[in-house]
């Protein structure tokens, strides 16, 4: 079988590995992982799930933080080099009247001759 690459309407690659769509009125939105220079997450619409626009990138090395739990914030970047995200999920929090992202996070860690890779849980509100 051959690979197919999906396109948006401007014929951009869509990078959206690993996430998933959601429908809020009349729109569907697909979101999902993009690993491209200093993006994490990007989403894109469509009216009928055939033709895709590009919307932005939700999650980037720009974004401030990620929260690990209410006591502890997580920047994007250590030791200047970008953290992983994966498994981007979005949902509706009737509590906060916000969308949250929800993601994991891979750390990899050098010293010497050895390396260390460990995964946290991760939540951001987006703004709409």
């Amino acid at each position: 079988m051959k690979a197919v690459k999906l396109l948006t309407i401007n014929k951009e690659i869509i990078h959206a590995h690993g996430g998933g769509i959601f429908k809020l009125n009349d729109t569907y939105y697909l979101y999902g992982e993009n690993r491209n220079e200093n993006n994490f997450v990007s989403m894109y619409k469509s009216k009928d799930l055939k033709h895709f626009e590009f919307c932005n990138n939700i999650l980037t090395t720009n974004s401030l933080e990620l929260s690990i739990n209410p006591q502890y914030k997580l920047g994007l970047k250590v030791k200047g080099r970008k953290v992983n995200i994966e498994r981007p999920k979005i949902f509706y929090s009737e509590i906060l009247k916000k969308y949250v992202l929800n993601c994991k996070i891979v750390f990899t860690i050098t010293a010497e001759d050895t390396k260390w890779s460990f995964a946290k849980q991760a939540s951001q509100t987006l703004k709409r």
